[in-house]
């Protein structure tokens, strides 16, 4: 997208998109906020984490995990908390998560007995089973989810499956289906004014000009998608919109661009931290530099994606990038080392049960065996094929198969019965031909009578445009049209140059207050970060001072009186001994409590879960305030200086809260997800004023730790009341 339609975006998403979204989430954290009902906060923590969702995919870990936590048991919890995790990892791209909580909501739905989750569940399904390849599945998910929506009579859910389910129509082919609900979507969107749905439905536009070969419709509808994800921050449909217009631009052999729209791309994955989201872009990027001669450069890609599938477990993209490679070595030559990428795959598609794929990798088993002369080999290859094409029913798959017998019996020089399996070759083939022709025929009406319906629409516009235009005619003439068009040119120039002087003396400025903000950030966390110092050095002089100075120095008189005392006395003063050997005592023990302080030892010999815990038993065990300490996915120790950062931003935290927020409740949580190690520290305070925080000392000290352990520290109102804190590490900075 060009810089000034990203610009209208940015302004667009400030104007609309943000009042609504928070007026929206306000509204429920005050609503959050008079209920006292478990199940009521159930369902509103759950309209909460989809509202941030596009915002914040970890909300909707978060949220999950608050409705884990409530103290009830009961399926709609069960069926809230599986729709979240569903969408959780639908973001994510973990495709074996995605669709085990997708049946798990199913069944939650299944046993609360409401028509509407049932047809939401059943939906999510459908995309589950998509997501995996299993077409068959999500086709009879997606017609039962409809079933249900059609019978609840509810317009909106109806248009949000069928675009779903059209997806699956344009994979098959029925593309004529498939535009029809685009079109009807687009409409239904732009009345209702939903951005995130005419979003998708230009994105299903997209793929059907992408399939009908109409690249200019296409990248239209692409980019119309594009704007609109923008507006509304919506970062994986970003991602998937732009992947697609880059395989548009492949297709028309742009390359230059294409592969421009890959890297950008991979490195907005790499902002947002979901990983799984760049297979599909390296295999992609990969094609372009093949075509492009650089054929080092795209084994690179498709190693780096075949890694991180294994690490998903992404069975499907795993057998797709092992075919991948194999054809590439197939075509250079290599046939031994394609006859092993090939292999490999099968192996993958028989461990899963994928037969369409089975049949792929048997058919190239056979050629790359019949290229190394196994010619026997190579036929056992290509009858695996056919039996599995007449399994599937896959008129084309058995073709290519039987293609592949009759080479084989060409190099074993039985040309009758090569001829024979020719012959049945162009007999399929002509069968397919028909079938293609049959549906083609269909699709074309079906085209035909849409593109009738936007003629007559566009024919009323016209019609109506006309009319206006002849009344307009008619005014201008009246109050003399030639003088008001000169006043309107003049008038638009000298706003034109007005608006571009501002804009520009606008962005100057805010160039330089950003630039100055960030010197003086800067500043701010060195004085910090001099002034906890300083402040902990002074703590330490003082306990040493007033502590365990004092007892030293009343150790040493002691010493000097019993001295004299021995010199007249010779006989030992037991008790005396015994008083100063107390005192010797308690000053080892308070020496070794400021050690502690200083650094903690069970932080060292234990790690942070035992040593956070520790601490808020400590600081709390003598006060009105109770606490939560919630961890999960912690199984590793950190580096130490990790462990030592979190420990310090925990307890300074703890602190700010035990001297300005008068709360009486303290919830911490410290979690590792797939791509980020979070720790959340909330109260029930006073809340806090997070413009006029940001000055203090404090917190200033907490930013300038999180830094150091390449963290990002984050003070904001908590949904509830009182305060959230959030430091967020990278897991590859650990």
């Amino acid at each position: 997208m060009k810089p000034a339609n990203y610009f209208v975006s940015l302004i667009l998403l400030l104007c609309t998109v943000v009042p609504s979204f928070a007026s929206k989430t306000d509204s429920l954290i005050d609503i959050l906020n008079r209920k006292s009902d478990p199940h009521d906060r159930i369902r509103i923590y759950f309209d909460i984490a989809l509202e941030y969702q596009n915002v914040s995919p970890d909300s909707l870990m978060l949220y999950a995990r608050k409705i884990e936590s409530t103290d009830v048991t009961s399926n709609p919890k069960d069926y809230y908390f599986h729709s979240l995790m569903f969408t959780y990892y639908r973001q994510t791209g973990e495709i074996t998560p995605q669709l085990n909580h997708a049946l798990r909501s199913y069944q939650s739905a299944m046993k609360v007995k409401d028509e509407k989750k049932i047809a939401d569940a059943l939906n999510n399904l459908g995309i589950a089973y998509m997501a995996s390849g299993e077409q068959d599945s999500a086709i009879r998910h997606f017609q039962l989810a409809l079933e249900k929506s059609e019978q609840l009579s509810d317009d909106a859910r109806v248009k949000r499956i069928l675009v779903n389910y059209a997806n699956i129509l344009v994979s098959n082919g029925e593309l004529g289906r498939a535009k029809e609900i685009a079109i009807k979507g687009i409409s239904i969107d732009s009345i209702f004014n939903d951005s995130h749905g005419l979003a998708i439905s230009y994105k299903l536009l997209g793929n059907i000009g992408f399939y009908e070969s109409k690249y200019d419709e296409a990248v239209d509808a692409y980019q119309k998608s594009l704007q609109l994800f923008e507006q509304l921050n919506d970062t994986v449909n970003l991602i998937n919109v732009a992947n697609n217009l880059a395989v548009v631009y492949e297709n028309i052999q742009d390359l230059d661009n294409a592969a421009k729209l890959h890297l950008q791309n991979l490195d907005l994955i790499e902002m947002t931290g979901i990983e799984s989201r760049k297979i599909s872009v390296l295999i992609n990027l990969g094609n372009i530099y093949d075509k492009q001669g650089k054929k080092k450069e795209r084994l690179k890609l498709l190693d780096e994606a075949l890694s991180i599938a294994v690490r998903f477990n992404d069975h499907r993209r795993i057998s797709l990038i092992y075919n991948n490679l194999g054809n590439s070595a197939y075509y250079n030559g290599n046939y031994q080392e394609a006859l092993t990428y090939f292999e490999n795959a099968l192996l993958v598609n028989i461990q899963n049960g994928n037969k369409q794929e089975e049949t792929v990798c048997n058919t190239n088993i056979g050629w790359a065996q019949l290229k190394l002369g196994n010619v026997h080999k190579a036929l056992d290859a290509f009858n695996r094929s056919v039996k599995l094409a007449d399994e599937i029913e896959s008129l084309e798959k058995r073709m290519l198969a039987l293609d592949g017998i009759s080479d084989v019996y060409v190099s074993m020089g039985n040309y009758k019965k090569a001829l024979e399996y020719k012959e049945m070759v162009f007999a399929l083939n002509d069968s397919i031909l028909g079938e293609k022709t049959r549906k083609r025929i269909a699709e074309l009406q079906t085209r035909y009578d849409t593109e009738k319906k936007i003629r007559e629409i566009e024919k009323l516009k016209q019609t109506e445009q006309a009319n206006r235009l002849i009344l307009s005619e008619k005014e201008l003439t009246i109050n003399k049209l030639n003088l008001q068009r000169t006043i309107f040119a003049m008038s638009a120039i000298l706003i034109i140059l007005v608006t571009s002087s501002v804009i520009m003396w606008l962005k100057i400025k805010k160039e330089k207050e950003k630039a100055i903000a960030v010197h003086r950030e800067r500043e701010a966390g060195l004085e910090a970060v001099f002034y906890a110092t300083e402040e902990e050095r002074k703590r330490i002089a003082k306990d040493l001072h007033d502590s365990v100075g004092q007892q030293l120095s009343a150790l040493k008189m002691s010493w000097q009186h019993f001295n004299v005392t021995l010199q007249h006395n010779p006989e030992v003063d037991q008790v005396r001994i015994e008083s100063m050997t107390k005192i010797l005592n308690d000053v080892i023990t308070e020496v070794r409590d400021i050690s502690h302080q200083m650094m903690p030892r069970i932080l060292q010999e234990s790690g942070i879960i035992p040593s956070i815990q520790d601490m808020l038993e400590k600081v709390f065990k003598n006060t009105s305030v109770s606490y939560t300490f919630e961890h999960f996915g912690i199984d590793t120790r950190m580096s130490e200086k990790t462990e030592i950062g979190l420990y310090r931003i925990c307890q300074e935290l703890v602190s700010n809260i035990i001297k300005h927020a008068s709360a009486t409740q303290v919830h911490v949580q410290l979690f590792k997800n797939t791509q980020m190690l979070v720790l959340l520290v909330e109260d029930n305070g006073y809340g806090i004023n997070t413009e006029n925080a940001s000055k203090g000392i404090g917190l200033l000290n907490i930013s300038s730790r999180a830094e150091t352990i390449h963290g990002e520290f984050n003070l904001e109102p908590s949904p509830i009341s009182g305060t959230l804190a959030t430091i967020r590490i990278p897991i590859n900075n650990l």
